[in-house]
């Protein structure tokens, strides 16, 4: 007869751990462990209050991650803890901001300088990336972009805007309607460079940069005969 001993266990890739290091010695070599051999990082919640104001007992939030799924056991094991200190983490993200209490307005407020470990650096590119967290507003925020430019805008632009913006998941959820609206965009540019509009516009538009620049009326001509 063989017995499956992970029969139940939970496996995953991501995991945190709640861990008492100034209290448990286990905990405090757990939590060098994590930091050295893991790709992690970590907190220490020391202003945590409970129902009644009362700040909570330290402790310290750990967050890692792994290549592959692992047992729940195994890397308790490895880390010389019970098991439930451990908790699989299913959306790596959200538990990363979680950290310093992301978008939880009525608990302490962290700073990312208390966070320490590998993983800080995408935590912080997360607290960047939702700076402007409301969907609608964000998508408003690209299209405007777009609207207001008086050139000629490609999709490789459009990308690099987005990513400097911390916006590009939105342009990655829908590249459909964003490359849509640069296509109406661009059109739009090329028919005033045909049409009589652009002097009433007083604009010119240079095909080899995309660049429009505005034209200056003289004595009822239009400053610039390249057109």
């Amino acid at each position: 007869m063989t017995i499956n001993l992970f029969k139940n266990n939970i496996k995953s890739r991501n995991y945190c751990a709640v861990l008492y290091p100034q209290e448990d010695n286990t905990h405090a070599n757990a939590l060098e462990y994590i930091s050295s051999h893991f790709q992690s990082c970590y907190i220490t919640h020391d202003r945590d209050t409970d129902e009644d104001g009362e700040i909570k007992k330290a402790h310290v939030h750990a967050v890692m991650t792994f290549k592959n799924a692992r047992y729940q056991k195994s890397v308790a094991s490895e880390l010389g803890i019970e098991a439930n200190y451990l908790e699989k983490v299913s959306n790596l993200d959200s538990y990363l901001l979680y950290l310093v209490h992301y978008d939880e307005p009525d608990k302490f407020q962290y700073s990312i300088d208390d966070v320490k470990g590998a993983l800080k650096g995408k935590l912080d590119r997360l607290l960047k990336s939702e700076s402007i967290p409301d969907e609608e507003e964000a998508v408003l925020f690209l299209k405007n972009y777009i609207s207001n430019s008086h050139t000629l805008i490609s999709v490789s632009d459009f990308v690099t805007y987005s990513c400097q913006n911390g916006l590009y998941k939105y342009y990655r959820r829908s590249p459909n309607i964003f490359n849509k609206m640069l296509d109406e965009h661009n059109n739009y540019i090329r028919s005033k460079a045909d049409s009589d509009d652009l002097y009433d516009d007083a604009y010119n538009l240079d095909l080899d940069t995309g660049e429009l620049t505005e034209l200056k009326e003289r004595g009822g001509y239009i400053e610039n005969n390249k057109l």
